[in-house]
């Protein structure tokens, strides 16, 4: 068991959410109990991860997407009203870090699926530097979707126009298929994210680099699974990630 702002403080010490300039407040977003043994962990703060947190008995959701974002309607109405209420009824402590946990080398959802990937050499790279690029020993581009399949667990939209055997990537997770002309500039062969649209594949037609998007939440779901699993073990706490089934 630890307390919330022992569990706090460890966080921030790891993710340093100061450095970041971010959309949202990272850290924790509704107090619940002082106390808490089990964590519940998911890309996003909705009606059913609450629920199904609540429902595994956990005093805490940890988040990658947590409730309040700076540009959304500041009101209490509505599904915001429902999931407020029943956190708070539950005494649920809800924390979420979003571009801390995108960033971090140790646990972040980039560096995370890099490594799992077998990138070497990585690098910072992207708009807000919080994606990762590296190299890779030679792999043919068709064993290299495979790979990316089985972790991020779904197939992806793909605009596979690039060589025929990689040696380099980068890798922004989430919403970043705009971050795409940022990696052909470097050179790269292949670029991963979560998001996709049509520009893309006219883009990787004509600067010859294969473009791959697995999903927003499925390619960060392993940053929030390897950090919450490690303060299981730390602490000795209980976690269970909570998959809310998103192909998007």
């Amino acid at each position: 068991m630890i307390s919330r702002q022992e569990l706090l403080a460890y966080c921030d010490s790891l993710l340093k959410p100061e450095e970041f300039d971010d959309y949202c407040h990272n850290g924790l977003q509704v107090e619940g109990t002082e106390s808490i043994q089990k964590i519940a962990s998911a890309v996003s703060c909705t009606q059913e991860s609450i629920e199904k947190a609540i429902k595994l008995g956990a005093q805490c959701l940890f988040c990658h997407h947590g409730l309040f974002w700076y540009k959304s309607p500041q009101t209490i109405t509505g599904p915001m009203r429902k999931k407020l209420k029943q956190a708070l009824r539950a005494d649920l402590n809800i924390i979420g870090y979003h571009l801390p946990l995108d960033y971090s080398e140790q646990f972040g959802n980039n560096f995370m699926a890099a490594k799992r990937l077998g990138l070497k050499n990585l690098e910072h790279f992207g708009m807000s530097n919080i994606g990762v690029r590296g190299t890779l020993d030679s792999i043919d581009i068709d064993a290299f979707q495979k790979q990316c399949e089985s972790l991020f667990g779904q197939k992806g939209h793909l605009a596979l126009f690039g060589k025929k055997t990689l040696q380099s990537c980068a890798i922004i997770s989430g919403g970043a298929h705009r971050d795409f002309i940022h990696a052909i500039h470097l050179g790269v062969d292949a670029f991963i994210t979560g998001s996709f649209d049509e520009p893309m594949w006219h883009m990787a037609k004509e600067y010859n680099c294969h473009f791959l998007a697995f999903g927003h939440d499925k390619t960060e779901q392993i940053g929030i699974q390897t950090l919450t699993q490690h303060l299981a073990d730390k602490f000795k706490l209980e976690t269970t990630f909570i998959d809310l089934g998103c192909p998007f």
